[in-house]
């Protein structure tokens, strides 16, 4: 399966995020300044059977428990019907000046799915369950400068701050950090992470995970590249993908670690 990007994705797709924005559009109203489209949806790389629609809300001022509990409510309604979201709501306050760990104003992802349903449940404001600051929002902001898309609302390049190279390399650092265990609980986004974030190394350059992957399947060597291609054929849905054996995923884990200069256990 070629992957889509926004302006080619299916209607199912088009429907989801349409649906959102028009939410956050009458919950925010005037306090709105825009909703921006970051990720594989943004970058080309998007499979509707298995990749989050990623997307970043931004308000002027805070936004209260009237507007969180019905977003958590329509997330916890649509997401996952048919496509995942994974979303935050920042102020400008949070973005200026920037800082790292970043602040945010909500946060949904699938895995926050229960403990967002059990808030509501209990009349509790979600936002009280969550951390202060998503060290993950140097990586989104990143992306979104230099692929992203502006959905509704001030461009990019006005809302959003740049991000010191060194705040986005710990917030890609932070997310293989654990590859040794995340291999064996989904082993092709692990992959592809590790080569999204050696393919930053190699060159600086911000890629969607299926062109890191196509990157890899080029340029490590030989027993490596095998694991990269297999990623990124099932990454695609292609049926000729054959899970590789553990031992090869063990070792595939280890060398991209000792090449990233991080512990491989």
């Amino acid at each position: 399966m070629q992957p889509h990007r926004w302006p080619d994705c299916p209607a199912s797709v088009h429907e989801a995020v349409d649906g959102f924005v028009t939410l956050v559009s009458g919950l925010s109203g005037p306090s709105l300044v825009g909703v921006y489209l970051h990720g594989s949806l943004a970058m080309g790389g998007f499979n509707p059977r298995a990749s989050d629609l990623d997307l970043l809300v931004v308000t002027q001022s805070a936004p209260g428990v009237t507007f969180r509990r019905p977003l958590a409510a329509w997330l916890l309604e649509h997401s996952g019907n048919p496509h995942p979201f994974e979303i935050h709501v920042l102020t400008m306050g949070d973005l200026h000046p920037w800082r790292h760990p970043t602040p945010f104003a909500f946060h949904y992802s699938e895995a926050w799915r229960q403990p967002i349903r059990d808030a509501l449940a209990r009349l509790q404001d979600p936002r009280e369950l969550m951390p202060a600051t998503d060290p993950d929002l140097a990586a989104h902001v990143t992306v979104l400068r230099a692929r992203g898309v502006c959905l509704c609302g001030a461009p990019i390049a006005e809302v959003f701050p740049e991000v010191p190279p060194d705040d986005y390399r710990d917030a890609i650092f932070r997310d293989v950090g654990d590859a040794q265990v995340t291999v064996g609980e989904n082993p092709i986004s692990t992959v592809l992470n590790l080569c999204r974030v050696a393919r930053y190394l190699a060159d600086g350059d911000i890629p969607s995970k299926a062109e890191a992957g196509a990157w890899a399947a080029m340029t490590l060597p030989e027993a490596h590249r095998q694991v990269a291609a297999w990623a990124l054929a099932a990454h695609r849905d292609e049926p000729s993908a054959l899970a590789p054996p553990r031992d090869r995923l063990a070792a595939f884990v280890r060398y991209m670690m000792q090449q990233l200069g991080l512990h491989s256990g």
